[in-house]
């Protein structure tokens, strides 16, 4: 079940129990960082989406395949209705979506 704001913007939905978020968080231009860091290990959330499509650019991304850019631009064309937010990772508002090299002159 969605769930909006006052003034009518996306912002939760509800399964069952759980409150997900509305928008999907996408950590590509994260994910060099979280390996270097020690991360072995990313969980994608199934979706109603090519799952399949999704872990591949997942994939190139972390091997060096594909710049983060790019495996964003092919992720925003398996999921062309869904926002992206990465603002939990930066310590900003979940729901925001936080550039590349942005994050601190965005806070």
């Amino acid at each position: 079940m969605p769930l909006a704001t006052r003034d009518g913007r996306p912002f939760l939905r509800v399964n069952g129990i759980q409150t997900l978020s509305e928008s999907y968080v996408c950590l590509t231009g994260e994910a060099g960082a979280l390996a270097k860091a020690g991360v072995g290990h990313l969980r994608l959330m199934p979706q109603a989406v090519d799952m399949a499509g999704v872990a591949r650019a997942f994939r190139d991304c972390l091997d060096g395949r594909k710049d983060p850019a790019e495996a964003e631009a092919e992720l925003v064309g398996l999921c062309p209705a869904t926002r992206f937010s990465n603002g939990f990772y930066h310590g900003v508002a979940g729901y925001r979506r936080i550039a590349a090299g942005a994050a601190m002159a965005d806070r």
